[in-house]
């Protein structure tokens, strides 16, 4: 139980701050802190892997932990083709698209940490 909670703990605090940085970028400011939205990144998607593998050795559903582990690969791959895209046609989704699938790793590793918790809910 302290692994989910140090893994939700680290989830929280880097999404929370990955999220403050993004929007910083998305106003222009801060640029400059760009590799560490991406370090935090990371320390979010870790986390989010780990809550997975220790949902599947809870015994919650494969198929909840498999998409966990699918949103934690889309999210960096998403990240780096805004470095790519040049501003204007699809650079906004994508940047949409990414705010979305970090907001969505949040939400899942709260559920995932819960179904750990919880028998019923698995």
């Amino acid at each position: 139980m302290t692994a989910t909670r140090i893994a939700l703990m680290l989830a929280r605090l880097s999404g929370v701050a990955v999220l403050l940085l993004g929007i910083l970028f998305w106003t222009g400011h801060a640029l400059s802190l760009v590799q560490t939205h991406m370090a935090l990144g990371v320390i979010l998607v870790l986390a989010l892997w780990t809550l997975a593998g220790l949902a599947l050795r809870a015994g919650v559903d494969r198929a909840t932990a498999a998409i966990a582990i699918a949103w934690g690969l889309a999210i960096p791959i998403l990240g780096v083709v805004q470095l790519w895209l040049p501003a204007g046609g699809g650079y906004g989704l994508v940047r949409v698209l990414h705010l979305a699938l970090g907001l969505g790793a949040i939400a899942q590793a709260e559920s995932l940490a819960k179904r750990i918790a919880s028998p019923r809910a698995r």
